[in-house]
């Protein structure tokens, strides 16, 4: 009786050590995990700039001239008259930019466009040649900070900064009409135009969903008849 209490008292014993060996054993697991995860964290917050702002995509160089196709280099491909200029910011970068006229350009509306987080300007000259077409309007094109030719580093504040200055430059011109300056926005460009247009229009804002065309309607832009939508038809609004 005496040989089996002790040796029931060590197996007692020994699955004790088991357990309180396994509870530190995952104690310390989670405390390394959790220790883990906090590293990751603050290293995507101080890299979230270079996660979000992907300038130098899909080339591994941001500027127009790497850009690997002459289609989305320079407005000049399309045989378009267009202005090609750099502007300086409130704090003092410069942003380089596009103004593509038509014949006519203080007739026609004038489109300013904000492209999205990745790649520069010369990625979105198709588009702008299908607006520059099918609207008859002037288009406008900047680069953020950062972005191809333009100076910088990208922020949040710093992309405020650059679409005021574009504004500001757009009023202070008289190859354009000043009455009839419309904002385009895609994916991050959407965030920058409804801010700017908050900001500093006192005019009838008319927001759309961030992947249909801003303008739909050619006699709001001065010409005749209705243009389509672009994505959606049924979903487009006036």
């Amino acid at each position: 009786i005496f040989s089996l209490d002790q040796n029931c008292s060590t197996m007692l014993g020994f699955l004790w050590s088991v357990v309180v060996y396994s509870f530190f054993f995952v104690y310390y697991i989670l405390k390394l995990l959790c220790f883990l995860i906090l590293i990751l964290l603050l290293l995507l917050w101080k890299h979230q700039g270079a996660i979000l702002y992907q300038r130098h995509a899909p080339s591994r160089k941001r500027q127009l001239a790497y850009n690997p196709f002459p289609r989305v280099r320079t407005p000049s491909f399309y045989k378009l008259d267009f202005d090609d200029f750099f502007i300086t910011t409130k704090d003092r970068v410069s942003i380089h930019c596009w103004l593509i006229r038509q014949p006519n350009p203080t007739e026609c509306a004038t489109v300013v466009c904000f492209h999205g987080n990745a790649g520069n300007i010369g990625y979105r000259l198709p588009n702008a040649y299908f607006m520059y077409r099918e609207l008859q309007c002037n288009v406008v094109m900047m680069d953020y900070r950062g972005y191809g030719n333009s100076e910088g580093v990208p922020t949040e504040k710093g992309l405020v900064y650059d679409a005021e200055s574009v504004l500001a430059h757009l009023l202070e011109r008289n190859d354009i009409n000043h009455n009839k300056i419309y904002l385009f926005g895609r994916s991050l460009g959407g965030a920058v135009a409804i801010d700017l247009a908050y900001r500093c229009c006192t005019r009838k804002l008319v927001s759309l969903s961030n992947d249909q065309v801003l303008v739909n309607d050619k006699k709001e832009m001065g010409h005749g008849q209705a243009a389509s939508s672009s994505t959606n038809e049924n979903n487009t609004q006036p």
